[in-house]
């Protein structure tokens, strides 16, 4: 029986995209082929990452607070004669 299925890699485990009727703990024989996005599409996943936050109103007071709490805290001693 051959199936051609399209999945995910999760980890070490590969989420199938559809069923495949076998029973469960079957044993398989798995031939990997990565698809290749097409630079548009790479293009427009970073896009998509890079403005996220774009139009997120909570990140203004969240950066101030972060600010806040780092000139609260002072400067820190680096000793750069210590073991890394």
């Amino acid at each position: 029986m051959v199936l051609s299925l399209t999945g995910t890699i999760r980890g070490r485990h590969i989420e199938l995209d559809g069923d495949t009727n076998l029973p469960e703990g079957a044993p398989v024989k798995v031939r990997i082929e990565a698809e290749v996005s097409s630079l548009d599409e790479r293009r427009r996943k970073i896009g998509d990452l890079c403005g996220a936050w774009g139009t997120d109103d909570s990140l203004g007071a969240i950066f101030d607070e972060i600010e806040q709490e780092r000139r609260s805290r002072g400067s820190r001693e680096i000793d750069l004669d210590g073991a890394s």
